[in-house]
């Protein structure tokens, strides 16, 4: 009785009273813990990202090629594994008990594109078993078969029955899943098998099975029962992936041949999103799936206009090694190429071939149409010019008497930008004083600053964000496959004066109280606290009174963090102090609900978070008080 009234009561909603609901975090936090989520693949892509971009350069430009090869399989397998990666993120980010719901989560994405093989039969297989054949992969000798009325295994047949693009762009979803053949569904797939392994942990990790069973209770069940979610889920995406990513092929497609005005709206969305924390959510299926561009896909067509490949270019999806969607992924595919130009020869109707040639980045704008770095290279000027002139305009702005605590203050944060590209602790000195400076400008000149880069011909990558090392690594590196990066010096020259003086005049008119002005002099710093009697070698002080500003243990349910954030759940956010937060290092504070509070405390968010995680599992109730009063005297 036990066991079934626990199985119902995982698909039973629970009645919520009027208080929980009013507290209840809803859209907002839940796609916050999804962006915070996000920080933890994107960090490692960063890493591996470096390891691409250096083998490659390696590869293309010296005779090491062996060496170049080493470098770059550092960071290949985890591209390669990116989906499981954004699986283990999402049911990391959704449970308490990380090693069991990682172990059952590992263990639904393998039965979840295994179960899908059987329905990938090869050529040769005489039975078409009822499903609509579609043929695939690089030499055409693998078959695909979605649910359909029966039909002939050649695929020419099929094809000419139907539209031809279309037929041709279906016979591209097939890919290989940690060696598994299985649809090609991208990060989407990743995600969504983390939601149902996350559900099926929460749900079922405490349950009781009768006692002659029962070793295979509580966190044992759940993989069990992960299995069988994942034979209709994966069945589903069977029936609705094809269509799915056919219509995402499109978009990525015929995104790209709008003048630059898919950029344009994506550098306004994103950084317009960027306080409340969801430009990850955002920007995540135009960097990795097809939503950014499918190389396949525009191959095909590109290739039924009479063009063809040729020389060393021949294997160029081969070459690819598996990066082919998304304005990220394509873009490290082709960073990570052997050659620097790609050779076709185009044939006319009249039968007149004619040899061409062009480096790889400007072939596959002109050639194929994806255009690579749209969603990427806009960052880079306003990141190293507009926002570190905009610092520069607010430390003029102050009084002279106190210019020097205000460069004390914005400075590293300008450098931070310039340097790293993590532009949250300066965008955060300005956006709760003035938003309409933020969303009303700012926001605006990235979006030009996007527009810019795509009309201009630059083809800058990156995996982290728009700073000086990433322009190292994807700009001047990479130069000979056409990035064009020095454009992004041409529009950074450009932004300086506009973001100076939009900024010194909007500060001075407005009167805002940006550091140095209206008594904004000082930040809370780690020295203030070890500077006291009271201060604690075991647990550290900031953590603590990081602790404290959210209202205390009590109050606090969970911690998370990303690259720049502390993503805290609380039971009650109205007892979250947020000029206790700004004391102890935010550079600003969202509550994003009543049981949801983000604390911006830029890069060092993630060593402060493992500080905060050290002290809440230590007793050190008594410690508070004495620091708290130490750091009100240190403060004084």
């Amino acid at each position: 009785m036990t066991f079934l009234k626990t199985w119902k009561a995982a698909f039973t909603p629970k009645k919520k009273s009027a208080k929980d609901n009013a507290n209840n975090g809803g859209a907002k936090r839940f796609l916050s813990r999804i962006s915070g989520a996000f920080m933890l693949p994107i960090s490692v892509m960063a890493i591996a990202g470096l390891f691409l971009g250096v083998g490659a350069a390696i590869q293309s430009q010296t005779s090491a090629g062996t060496f170049g090869q080493f470098i770059k399989n550092l960071g290949d397998p985890v591209f390669g594994a990116m989906p499981a990666l954004f699986m283990v993120a999402i049911v990391i980010s959704f449970t308490d008990d990380i090693g069991t719901a990682v172990f059952a989560g590992l263990i639904g994405f393998l039965v979840f594109n295994a179960i899908q093989t059987p329905f990938i039969q090869m050529a040769s297989d005489p039975s078409p078993k009822g499903w609509t054949g579609g043929s695939y992969n690089q030499t055409g000798s693998a078959e695909i078969f979605f649910v359909g009325s029966n039909s002939d295994l050649n695929p020419s047949d099929w094809v000419s029955s139907i539209d031809e693009t279309l037929g041709r762009r279906l016979f591209k979803l097939v890919g290989s899943n940690l060696g598994i053949t299985s649809m090609n569904t991208s990060v989407f797939g990743g995600i969504i098998v983390g939601f149902v392994v996350a559900f099926a942990y929460n749900k079922f990790h405490e349950i009781e099975l009768p006692s002659i069973i029962s070793f295979f209770g509580g966190k044992r069940f759940v993989p069990f029962v992960v299995i069988l979610f994942m034979i209709p889920l994966s069945l589903l995406f069977l029936i609705v992936w094809p269509w799915v990513g056919i219509g995402l092929a499109y978009f990525g497609e015929y995104s790209g041949k709008v003048a630059g005005l898919d950029s344009f709206v994506f550098g306004y969305v994103e950084r317009a999103l960027i306080p409340f924390g969801l430009h990850h959510v955002f920007y995540a299926p135009l960097w990795w799936t097809s939503a950014g561009g499918d190389v396949t896909s525009s191959l095909t067509s590109w290739q039924a206009d009479g063009n063809a490949l040729t020389g060393v270019s021949q294997n160029l999806i081969s070459d690819l090694n598996g990066q082919l969607q998304g304005d990220s992924f394509i873009w490290l595919g082709v960073n990570g190429l052997s050659y620097d130009n790609i050779t076709w020869s185009h044939t006319t109707a009249g039968g007149v071939t004619t040899q061409h040639s062009a480096k790889a980045f400007i072939f596959f704008k002109d050639e194929l149409g994806i255009n690579l770095g749209r969603f990427m290279q806009g960052k880079f000027p306003f990141m190293q010019f507009g926002l570190p002139a905009a610092g520069v305009a607010m430390v003029m702005a102050a009084p002279k008497e106190n210019r020097k605590t205000a460069a004390a203050i914005i400075f590293p944060a300008a450098l931070t930008s310039f340097v790293t590209g993590v532009t949250e602790p300066i965008e955060f000195t300005f956006v709760f004083l003035a938003p309409a400076l933020f969303w009303g400008f700012h926001a605006t000149m990235a979006a030009f600053s996007f527009l810019l880069m795509n009309l201009l011909g630059a083809h800058v990558g990156m995996t982290f964000s728009g700073g000086f090392i990433d322009t190292i690594i994807y700009g001047m590196i990479p130069v000979a496959k056409g990035t064009n990066f020095w454009w992004m010096y041409v529009i950074g020259a450009g932004l300086i004066p506009i973001y100076y003086f939009v900024f010194y005049w909007w500060i001075k008119h407005f009167n805002l109280s940006t550091p140095g002005r209206g008594g904004n002099t000082k930040l809370f710093t780690k020295a203030d606290y070890k500077a006291s009697k009271g201060g604690s070698s075991e647990i550290d002080p900031q953590a603590i009174a990081i602790i404290e500003a959210y209202g205390g243990r009590e109050n606090i349910v969970k911690t998370a963090n990303c690259a720049t954030r502390l993503r805290f759940d609380v039971k009650d956010s109205s007892k979250v102090s947020e000029e206790k937060l700004k004391a102890a290092g935010a550079m600003g504070v969202m509550k994003v609900s009543k049981t949801h509070v983000q604390g911006i405390f830029g890069p060092k968010a993630e060593v402060l978070h493992g500080k905060i995680k050290k002290a809440l599992e230590a007793n050190f109730e008594e410690k508070t008080k004495v620091d708290s009063k130490t750091a009100k005297a240190t403060k004084k």
